[in-house]
């Protein structure tokens, strides 16, 4: 199987411009410079890249990180992406054996990356995006019929703890994979198009406790 992606499409005028990129995103911040792409890629391997991307398409910057303690499988990558000032905060979606996700941080100038451990909640879930204050990390983890909104100290992100979903907007169906937090409330948004899952795109906005 190639390891090129499909072209990604970026919308301007009615009109679609491919964007040539070395690998596939999934998972996407913006920064006065640019968008920030976190990758995958469907082969087994042990490092995914990090892009700088321009609003007008151009590649600007490419970080390559190099996974530690995991080993992802294909098409499991970068799928958490935040910026906390000055940093980079990425996560990868394949655990460590006692149910940790690598959460690795960098500048936005230069590597290297330092990997911290994200305590999950659950024995399937997986991290599928990311959020970033200056204090804390939120992050979804999710699996089909697992729904978990995790908050952790930067200082300590195995201090995470679970922030409870409602049960109208929970379910097998639903697949959370974007994520905001902004003025005391977390933005959650479903990508339910895929071959498990298929349905309408679904936003739900929930007031975050007190850190």
């Amino acid at each position: 199987m190639s390891e090129k992606p499909p072209a990604l499409v970026r919308l301007e005028d009615d009109h679609r411009v491919p964007l040539d990129l070395p690998a596939e995103p999934e998972s996407i911040a913006w920064s006065p410079e640019g968008f920030w792409l976190g990758t995958e890629r469907d082969v087994k391997r042990s490092q995914d890249l990090v892009l700088l991307v321009s609003a007008q398409g151009e590649l600007l910057r490419t970080l390559t990180y190099t996974y530690e303690g995991v080993s992802p499988q294909p098409n499991h990558g970068l799928e958490g992406l935040c910026l906390r000032g000055d940093t980079l905060v990425v996560a990868g979606e394949d655990a460590r054996p006692g149910r940790d996700a690598p959460i690795a941080m960098a500048t936005k100038r230069e590597e290297p990356w330092r990997t911290d451990w994200l305590r999950l909640h659950s024995s399937t879930g997986k991290v599928s995006g990311l959020a970033c204050t200056e204090t804390h990390l939120f992050a979804i983890e999710r699996h089909y019929g697992v729904l978990h909104l995790l908050q952790a100290p930067f200082e300590d992100l195995q201090a995470s703890r679970r922030i409870e979903v409602p049960e109208q907007v929970r379910g097998s169906k639903v697949n959370y994979e974007g994520l905001v937090v902004i003025d005391g409330k977390a933005l959650l948004l479903s990508d339910n198009q895929g071959t498990k899952v298929e349905g309408p795109t679904i936003l739900t906005t929930l007031e975050l406790p007190a850190p």
